[in-house]
Formats: C-alpha cells, structure tokens, sequence
C-alpha cells in the first residue's frame, strides 16, 4: 500500500488508499461494565474492549495479525499499571518489544498509538483488551487500526485515553476540627506451659497405704498483677464534597481572556494550519476525528 503520490505525503504518513475499502470489517467494542472510565478516589482509571472479525457485515481477511489502539501518543510503557489480552477467554502473555509495542506511523496500518500482536485466526475469535492507567485521561474518540491477510481496512472509532486529563484549579482548604473517640481496655491473662520441680527424694513404701489428700481433688490459688496498657491512637479524618452547582457564563469563542487577570497568562490558540494533498488527503501526524469521519463517508459512497 503507498502513499497517495503529492509532494507533502513522500514520507509515508498518509491515509492507506485501497480501490475496494473494507469498512466494518471488524468491530471493536467498549466494556463498559469492566471500563472505569471515571475513576473515583482511590481508584485506577480502565478501559477493557472486545475485538471481533465482523463475517456478519465486514469483509474480515483471516487472519488478524494485529490490533493498533490510537491511543494518545504521549503514553509510555512505563504509565500502564495494567495489561492484559486474553484471545477465546485465554490468558496472553504480554510482553513489551515482542508482541506489545508503542508504535507511531505503523508500517502495517499506518496509525499511531498501542500495537498488540495477538493474531485471529478464525471468524469465532474474540480478543479482550484491558488497559488499566497509572494517570487520569481524557476520554474522548480514538481510532483503532487493523492488519490482516487483505488491505484497505477502514480504521473505526471507540472511546479511549486520548491525553491526560487537566486537572483544574486545585484548592487546599483548612478545617479545625475537635475529635474525640472512646477507647475500651479488655485485659486478658493467658497461662503458659507448667514445670514440675521434684523437692527431695521421694518416698516408697511397701505395700498399699493409703495417701493423704483429697482424692481427685485440686489446689487453687490467686496472683494479682498490675499493668501498664500503652494505646496507640492515629486521628485522622476524610473529607467529601457535596453536590456541584453551576453558574454558567457567556459562550464564546475565546480563549479564557476573563483569566487573564487573575494568572497573567492566556493560553496560546492552536494553530489551524495543516496540511492538504491534493486529492483531499491529509498527512496522519495533522489528521482529527472529522478527516476519519470523512474518510470513512468517502469509503462508504
């Protein structure tokens, strides 16, 4: 598959072209009961997928070979707390510059992000990709890739970590607050094992005779003890927020200049200038979520 021949696409990073597109040829799906999309405190963000040959809808070409996940591209191996692929239920050893790898510009598909080798071989399999993240991520449309036997596989798109998640305007408040706590001493008194001393030689005696004492009977007595009982206390305390209100202000196509005065910057805007072949392709280092919309109308025609 090459590059579609203007002067700005000679390095490789265009849209694959292909006479006959295959779209749908697999599908990809978001699991949603296993995804932590928006992680409490305490917890790690996920995202698990199913990945399928689409027999029903596609032209999946078996086998699979592998999977491109489009995820933002300044993750590292280093920011997953959490891997793990398992293909028809099976567990997959995952194992980073073998069958993992963060790929940018794919020589198979073309596309940047998670490149997992993991290959499907009939129209049964089922692959379960889950991604547990170190860091919060925005969530937001990310595109996966495919290589198989074929070419020209339309790449879709499902939600994923795209880049990390601003954190806003952080505010540290400071409460007083008296605590006080009961605390129940319960002694206890355990006996440890008994040792028996022999005092003097024992005594024989010819014969039965009857001994002294209480038959069966036991010797009791008393020992008192005071103790010292030192209790570790931490004190400590949890903080939760109620519900949000909103105040919404005036819309519009600024850039936070009402901030200006508060923190004396104003982010820069993002430049709009890209990049366009002729033939309406643009280069996929400058590609957005509407140049794969189009793409895919474009395909679907």
């Amino acid at each position: 598959m090459a590059c579609m021949n203007c002067a700005s696409c000679q390095t490789g990073n265009c849209y694959r072209s292909n006479p006959t597109p295959r779209t749908a040829a697999y599908t990809v799906v978001l699991d949603t009961a296993s995804s932590v999309l928006h992680p409490a405190a305490g917890e790690l963000q996920r995202f698990c997928y199913l990945i399928a040959p689409n027999s029903a809808g596609g032209q999946p070409d078996l086998p699979l070979d592998s999977v491109v996940m489009g995820i933002a591209g300044s993750i590292t191996a280093g920011d997953f707390d959490m891997l793990t692929v398992t293909v028809n239920g099976v567990n997959q050893p995952v194992s980073w510059g073998t069958n993992t790898f963060l790929v940018s510009d794919d020589a198979s598909t073309g596309c940047t992000g998670l490149r997992l080798n993991f290959p499907l071989t009939s129209a049964s399999d089922t692959m379960r990709v889950c991604m547990t993240m170190k860091s919060v991520y925005a969530v937001q449309s990310i595109s996966v890739c495919f290589s198989d036997a074929g070419a020209g596989i339309t790449p879709v798109s499902v939600l994923g970590p795209s880049a990390l998640q601003d954190e806003g305007c952080p505010t540290t408040t400071y409460q007083e607050v008296d605590v006080c706590v009961p605390v129940t001493i319960s002694p206890y008194a355990t006996v440890g094992e008994a040792t028996v001393t022999c005092c003097g030689d024992p005594t024989i005696t010819q014969g039965t005779a009857s001994c002294a004492g209480t038959t069966g009977g036991t010797c009791s007595f008393t020992i008192s003890q005071r103790v010292c009982v030192a209790v570790p206390v931490a004190f400590g305390a949890n903080a939760q927020v109620g519900n949000y209100t909103v105040n919404c202000g005036t819309a519009g196509n600024g850039n936070c200049e009402n901030c200006a005065a508060d923190n004396g910057t104003v982010a820069a805007a993002a430049t709009n200038e890209r990049t366009v072949c002729s033939n309406g392709f643009v280069p996929l280092g400058q590609t957005t979520l509407s140049d794969v919309i189009g793409v895919n109308r474009r395909y679907n025609r």
